[in-house]
């Protein structure tokens, strides 16, 4: 997959930090990012997930979080688990900070660490939706859930979004069912099931 394929061309990039701010606001049609726990005693590592996990629940980062990243990929002496990890937190953060095509080569570096990483998958399609690869984003939700995801919900609920997007109302809310099943409480899912179960005007 080629970095200067996520976006083409200025306009679209210019659409597309237009898109995050409405996602940021938007809370109905948000996929969701997750952060990555280390199990590193780096203190940089450490803070490089908490900067990853305020970014994804609020979708703004600062220089700070990248450098505590970028320090414990460089300078620590990093298992191969949680340097992938790691590197997804620095995607994270850069995707916040609006450097997708940066935020997209780490989540590679991280699954050709670990091919088989759910968190690169969703992660990675969180920036296809981004760019309104709807397809792409839907493709990697998919092959998140072919994997021992954790919270898998989330990969429901992304993809259910995606579907929609794409047209596919059927499967739309076949996503956001399943995502409910596995999470009863997750009001994202409900909120945007309800929406999309109501009758046409």
């Amino acid at each position: 997959m080629q970095t200067s394929n996520i976006l083409l061309g200025k306009t679209q990039w210019l659409y597309s930090r237009l898109l995050l701010a409405s996602i940021a606001m938007l809370c109905a049609a948000n996929t969701h990012a997750q952060a990555v726990t280390v199990i590193s005693n780096s203190s940089d590592a450490r803070d490089c997930y908490l900067g990853a996990a305020a970014a994804a629940a609020k979708f703004n980062a600062n220089h700070e979080n990248l450098a505590s990243c970028t320090r414990a990929l460089e300078h620590e002496n990093l298992t191969r688990n949680d340097k992938a990890r790691t590197l997804i937190n620095r995607g994270i953060v850069l995707s916040a900070l609006e450097k997708y095509q940066e935020s997209l080569a780490d989540y590679n570096a991280a699954s050709a660490l670990i091919p088989d990483m759910p968190e690169a998958f969703i992660s990675r399609g969180n920036l296809w939706y981004l760019a309104e690869k709807y397809q792409r984003a839907a493709d990697e939700y998919t092959k998140a859930m072919q994997t021992d995801f954790q919270r898998l919900h989330f990969a429901y609920y992304n993809r259910g979004i995606t579907n929609e997007k794409l047209g596919n109302r059927d499967a739309a809310i076949a996503d956001l069912q399943q995502a409910l099943k596995l999470s009863p409480d997750f009001k994202k899912a409900k909120d945007r099931l309800e929406y999309l179960n109501k009758p046409a005007p």
